[in-house]
C-alpha cells in the first residue's frame, strides 16, 4: 500500500466490486474507456476472479479520507 497524508493506493478487494460496478457504468466515469457496457457485478466477480490468476496485472484503488 502506497499512503500519503489523507490518499492511499491498495490493490483492489473483493469488497470493492460494487463500487466498480456503478464507476464503470457512470457515463462521466467511463467515457475515456474502452469497455462492453453496461457491466453487472456477476460479470464484475468473473473478471475479478480471473484477474487472481494473472501475475501481469495489477488493479488499484485510490482512497480519499475525509
Amino acid at each position: 500500500m502506497l499512503e500519503m497524508d489523507n490518499i492511499y493506493l491498495r490493490l483492489l478487494e473483493y469488497e470493492d466490486l460494487p463500487y466498480r460496478v456503478r464507476w464503470m457504468n457512470d457515463p462521466e466515469i467511463s467515457m475515456g474507456i474502452t469497455i462492453d457496457g453496461p457491466i453487472s457485478l456477476a460479470k464484475t466477480k468473473a473478471w475479478f476472479n480471473k484477474t487472481l490468476m494473472d501475475d501481469t496485472k495489477k488493479h488499484f484503488v485510490i482512497n480519499i479520507l475525509l
